[in-house]
């Protein structure tokens, strides 16, 4: 059963299928999203601890007023620690988890949304780490090297359904700069490793005959295993007024 999610407020065109022209129009509503999150911080001489824990539900995906699919519930816990060294060093690390539950979709026969037959969701874990020295009272440089892991879905690997294991590694710097008590610019720079499991065992015409003359049908994995390099960065500003 097909999935409808991720889609914005707003209206596209339908095509009358006994016509071929585009001459009606759908409305899309996306649903609206609960949040219900906690923090608990505490501080043992040099060592800071944060937990923080989200839980968020979305209501029904409309499509011209009718429900047709709703994302799981989503759970979401981070953990992060700070040790402080001396003045000048200290060190970061963090630990996140995410993880969705299975999605609601349309039933074709009654139309009614029930719980897709098995998670098309995953688990996602982070984990990273990241020593820290302070230049100056201002500027704070630091090396970063984090890993990323989303186990498999639920879905056996001959259903188009299932998405692959998926392992990022990578390894930058930091750095962060106050201009002022009020003002704060970041700036990140990482190269990133990434290997992604075989995708589903999905058909594959083959133009090949097998003896006597026939036809042969195969099966292979596509897409087939990924393996990659790049680089990511990012610069953000921190303000308050």
């Amino acid at each position: 059963m097909p999935h409808v999610m991720g889609l914005k407020s707003g209206t596209r065109e339908a095509v009358d299928l006994t016509t071929g022209i585009f001459d009606a129009m759908e409305r899309i509503k996306p649903g609206d999203t609960f949040t219900a999150n906690g923090t608990i911080t505490t501080a043992i001489q040099n060592l800071t601890i944060a937990g923080s824990f989200a839980y968020m539900a979305e209501t029904d995906l409309l499509q011209n007023g009718a429900p047709v699919g709703r994302k799981g519930n989503r759970f979401v816990a981070n953990a992060v620690a700070v040790y402080g060294i001396n003045d000048r060093w200290n060190f970061e690390g963090n630990l996140s988890w995410s993880y969705l539950g299975r999605d609601k979709v349309a039933d074709p026969v009654l139309g009614s949304l029930v719980d897709e037959l098995k998670n098309s969701n995953s688990n996602v874990f982070i984990l990273s780490a990241q020593p820290n020295y302070m230049v100056t009272n201002r500027f704070k440089v630091g090396v970063n090297y984090s890993l990323l892991y989303r186990n498999a879905n639920s879905y056996d690997a001959v259903q188009e359904q299932f998405v692959p294991a998926k392992l990022k590694r990578s390894a930058g710097i930091a750095l962060a700069y106050a201009a002022t008590d009020k003002l704060k610019f970041d700036f990140r720079l990482a190269h990133f490793w990434v290997v992604q499991q075989d995708g589903p065992f999905l058909p594959v015409e083959f133009q090949k005959f097998g003896f006597p003359a026939q036809f042969v049908s195969e099966r292979m994995l596509e897409p087939p295993g990924l393996h990659y390099t790049g680089w990511s960065g990012g610069l953000a500003a921190h303000g308050q007024f």
